[in-house]
């Protein structure tokens, strides 16, 4: 499953479209292999508002995937844009659902958590990718390992974009695809980033 959700403070009131898809433990468990998720906060600036309601979604997810049986098993996949991806760390949200390593560029998850994929979206800067396993490992605690992973060339004249809308679902779609096929998180990435690539090679 790949949830484009409006998560911002000015989304829709109420419950978000997918969380019933995930909530439900027959749908879950029976016809659900991956859940990917992609926040979108709509908006000139994004606001602390706006990161918290991100992060609420996320934490949800979590806490729903985190006790999940059968061939979810927990795993989360997290697709934000830079803005808003931003926002949330600049409020210490992220801190809020893992504990910090105390070094730079790591994080701690929880080993009871749910095993969790970031990948932040970065237009033609590429992405970044964060991956750990919560549920392994010999200590109570994995660290996040963050790798850059740069947006594939366009095959354009001039090697600027036609028209780059869409580019992020795309990249975004293609990631909990492979993903939820068993492709290693930095092989999605390399590959995710030539479909978002594809689509800006083409008008409309």
């Amino acid at each position: 499953l790949h949830a484009i959700a409006e998560t911002g403070a000015g989304a829709a009131a109420g419950r978000l479209d997918f969380l019933p898809l995930i909530e439900d433990e027959v749908l879950r468990t029976r016809h659900l292999s991956f859940v990917g998720i992609e926040p979108i906060a709509s908006g000139d600036t994004i606001t602390g508002e706006d990161a918290a309601a991100a992060a609420s979604v996320l934490r949800t997810c979590c806490d729903v995937l985190g006790g999940s049986a059968g061939s979810l098993a927990g795993s989360v996949f997290w697709c934000p844009d830079r803005d808003l991806d931003g926002a949330i760390r600049a409020c210490g949200l992220y801190d809020k659902l893992q504990p910090r390593s105390g070094e730079e560029g790591d994080r701690e998850i929880d080993r009871a958590g749910p095993a969790l994929t970031i990948a932040t979206r970065d237009g033609p800067r590429g992405s970044v990718v964060e991956t750990g396993d919560s549920r392994s490992g010999p200590d109570t605690t994995t660290r996040m390992q963050r790798t850059a992973v740069p947006a594939a060339a366009l095959r354009t004249g001039d090697g600027a974009p036609l028209d780059p809308t869409g580019a992020g679902n795309a990249y975004a779609g293609a990631m909990t695809a492979l993903l939820g096929n068993g492709v290693a998180p930095l092989v999605a990435a390399c590959i995710a980033s030539g479909v978002g690539a594809a689509v800006c090679e083409h008008k409309g």
